[in-house]
């Protein structure tokens, strides 16, 4: 019986302005921040793509200067394209770039505020470690008006807007005893009628949701695309889910329909504006955020006595020693650097990793953080795949050191050779077993509470059914 609801129901709403109007603007918010993120994806594609070409020409320009040195032409020495230390320090710094991902239009995340791009010499690396860690969950969820913000802040409103009535709309008609006269009964009714509305909004929000990462990102040809659509797909259709039984639950217990819409409007505050915001007040009372003040004072010191330590390489009455061994020199001022800044780095990291683990253990607290979190993976924006990235650029630093210093050691210049050997970055994606992991734990995270609210609902409706609702 609940089938022939089902399709009544899904007849009816199909024939009610109201839903066509609440789904025009849901559409509308949809493209609005589908252009907002992909305006902000091009624009940032945009500059990677120039710093590396950038970075491609200054290499290609210094090949064209060690031929020219080799051909007679004189040049200064601090430009001199065959001095591994003024090459690795000032005439050639490289470019490490964290590509967007293939769903990036979905969700800025952490884009906005952690270092997409970072330029590396042979000095100690440390200034993008005082960027914003973007750890706090308030801060995610308040981001730019992108596609995930509609999804994890608009969504449920439209959700409650189509469902906040399934029951009590009847009741309050004087349907409902008419209905309940025929051979049908009460979980059967409010099934039908719920699994009807969900169909259609679960619909919409799939057809809305997926356009654009597959029109504007390239979801299916990219690789990895399809996975990651995948679980954006089944990610998006768990809180869509749970918020339709939140609203059966608050329907089956409820009393009138603006009771029942003032009920899901107070969760809908609770669950996605005040308790992500609970949730960092915690993450910064347990987990303050790293000194970045103690970090830069440090880095300042230190820079500052390798700077005095630089200056006095240059000898008395200005006679600079031989470029052999200033570079020694310098990379002993820069190896000095490196051990009093490591202690300071390696409890900064700690701290970071210890937020970011409280902020993974508390995203269950709530589905908005929950969501927000999983459309930050998919997206390739989050804390995680920026920590990667991090990671993998000190492994490319340290090779571009070794490269330079073994010749700095040796004392030997640069030849065209040495350009095409030096050591490139490619950021290499993490593994997709803990993506996938990931959004699988956050999909259970959101359908568990799910059914507990269509438990919930269960008693809820019995409770009707004893008030004489046979």
């Amino acid at each position: 019986m609940w089938w022939t609801v089902f399709r009544v129901e899904l007849r009816n709403a199909r024939r009610e302005r109201a839903t066509w109007a609440i789904l025009a603007i849901f559409a509308a918010l949809v493209a609005y921040a589908t252009v907002g993120g992909w305006s902000f994806t091009r624009a940032e594609h945009i500059s990677l793509t120039q710093q590396l070409q950038a970075d491609e020409r200054r290499r290609a320009d210094l090949r064209e200067g060690v031929a020219a040195a080799a051909a007679g032409s004189e040049i200064r020495h601090a430009d001199d394209p065959r001095q591994p230390l003024a090459v690795g320090n000032k005439l050639a710094p490289r470019v490490a770039v964290l590509p967007p991902g293939p769903l990036a239009v979905v969700a800025v995340g952490q884009r906005d505020v952690l270092p997409q791009s970072i330029s590396l010499t042979l000095e100690t690396r440390f200034a993008d470690a005082t960027h914003d860690d973007g750890s706090s969950p308030s801060r995610r969820a308040n981001g730019p008006f992108d596609l995930a913000f509609v999804l994890v802040f608009l969504l449920p409103l439209m959700v409650i807007a189509l469902s906040y009535d399934l029951l009590a709309g009847e009741r309050e008609r004087g349907t409902l005893a008419l209905v309940l006269s025929q051979p049908v009964s009460l979980a059967s009714f409010v099934l039908g009628k719920a699994l009807a509305r969900a169909a259609l909004v679960v619909g919409a929000v799939l057809a809305l949701g997926l356009l654009p990462p597959v029109v504007l990102g390239g979801g299916l040809s990219a690789a990895g695309g399809p996975l990651r659509l995948a679980l954006y797909a089944g990610v998006l259709v768990a809180y869509t889910l749970f918020w339709f039984a939140l609203a059966v639950a608050v329907d089956a217990w409820g009393s009138s329909p603006s009771a029942n819409a003032l009920a899901l409007v107070g969760l809908w505050l609770g669950l996605v504006i005040v308790v992500p915001g609970l949730v960092s007040v915690a993450v910064d009372t347990l987990h303050p955020s790293p000194s970045r003040v103690e970090l830069v004072n440090v880095a300042r010191n230190a820079a500052r006595d390798a700077q005095a330590r630089a200056s006095d390489l240059e000898g008395d009455h200005g006679k600079a020693p031989a470029a052999s061994d200033l570079g020694r020199r310098t990379l002993e001022v820069q190896e000095e650097l490196a051990r009093q800044l490591g202690p300071v780095l390696g409890r900064f990291d700690e701290q970071r990793d210890r937020r970011q683990g409280l902020v993974d253990r508390l995203r269950f607290a709530s589905p908005a953080i929950v969501l927000a979190e999983g459309l930050a993976d998919v997206a390739g924006a989050s804390v995680a795949r920026h920590r990667a990235f991090s990671e993998q650029v000190d492994g490319f630093h340290a090779d571009l050191r070794r490269f330079f210093f073994a010749r700095i050691e040796k004392g030997a210049l640069l030849e065209r050779a040495d350009y095409d050997a030096m050591p490139s970055f490619s950021f290499r994606e993490p593994p997709e077993g803990a993506l996938v992991a990931r959004i699988l734990g956050s999909s259970v995270g959101l359908l568990l509470p799910g059914l507990v609210a269509l438990f919930a609902a269960r008693a809820g409706l019995r409770r009707q059914v004893t008030r004489g609702f046979r």
